[in-house]
């Protein structure tokens, strides 16, 4: 028998496994080590024919087991934005910086793409968020983060989906159709900033000279219509609509001088969730606008966002 020499080590494996087996001697499975460091444009989904696209940053060593996973959500009103935000450095920093900090703590975290508008409308980019939940979820073993302790975050319209994972849970009807069924898409803790939560009250909650929130607004693009023209769609879409004792715990920072994202949404969402039971932290900024211009301290907004992860996720690195 003549075996081609490009075949020959996985046939000389054969041979030993074979007569390791001849003889009762047990052949421990090695697994291959989890990836580290930067992983990018991996396909979660895909939507219309165009693949959904995440990154990964991974932690160099998991010295207390499998890592948590934070997942982040980009802003940009539902109209714009990607996984890196450009690559712009904004007050409380960069998608990487944010990332390479996790990092250092022990923390996995995904970036993840979704569905803009108009485009694409609600709840086409649910869907997507959902989908990179369970997608992440059935992928854990193989890049090393711990299925069990998974935290939403994002800010503005990524606060938005953060939001919206926390508080629907495994809702069917916005599940989606995007892959991996049999995996959950819950998530055990959420870090809201500055995102949406009610749009139904943004509009009568914007600061004088704010931006508005109805006819021609980012939820108008979202929503596919005003939602003053269309109230039931508008709840329907509204994360604090489907709030209930059973979800997770939540963290809202967010400035009092929010010209875009009324601070009020944040104080309505943290009320809804404390009338039912939800572990909240809530952190509102005097003379801070949108995604934390102004007098507050970036270290200190980080800082707080650490500690709620450490608290939430039950840290081990």
């Amino acid at each position: 028998m003549m075996i081609h020499r490009r075949f020959l080590p996985r046939f000389a494996a054969i041979l030993l496994l074979a007569a390791a087996s001849s003889l009762g001697v047990t052949v421990a499975t090695v697994h291959a080590a989890p990836p580290t460091g930067y992983l990018p444009a991996i396909p979660y989904t895909e939507a219309a024919g165009t693949p959904q696209l995440l990154d990964l940053y991974l932690p160099s060593a998991h010295p207390g087991g499998p890592a948590p996973l934070v997942i982040y959500f980009h802003g940009g009103g539902f109209i714009s934005g990607n996984r890196a935000n450009s690559g712009f450095p904004l007050p409380w920093g960069s998608v990487a910086d944010i990332a390479h900090a996790l990092n250092q703590r022990g923390y996995a975290m995904a970036s993840v793409d979704y569905r803009l508008s108009p485009q694409s409308q609600w709840p086409a980019p649910v869907f997507d968020v959902k989908a990179a939940v369970r997608w992440l979820r059935a992928h854990a073993d193989t890049y090393g983060f711990d299925a069990t302790r998974f935290a939403a975050w994002g800010d503005s319209a990524g606060g938005y989906m953060a939001n919206i994972l926390g508080t629907t849970g495994d809702v069917p009807e916005l599940e989606g159709d995007g892959g991996n069924p049999e995996y959950s898409s819950r998530v055990q803790a959420v870090a809201d900033w500055f995102g949406p939560a009610d749009f139904t009250t943004m509009n009568s909650q914007a600061l004088p000279g704010g931006l508005p929130h109805d006819e021609g607004s980012p939820e108008h693009q979202y929503l596919g219509c005003a939602p003053s023209r269309c109230p039931e769609r508008a709840r329907a879409a509204s994360p604090i609509n489907y709030v209930s004792s059973d979800d997770p715990p939540f963290l809202l920072q967010h400035g009092v001088l929010d010209h875009l994202v009324p601070f009020e949404q944040s104080v309505q969402l943290s009320t809804a969730l404390r009338n039912v039971g939800v572990r909240t932290q809530f952190f509102g900024y005097q003379s801070t606008d949108h995604e934390f211009v102004g007098a507050v301290d970036p270290r200190m907004i980080r800082q707080q966002f650490f500690e709620f992860l450490d608290l939430t996720l039950g840290h081990r690195g």
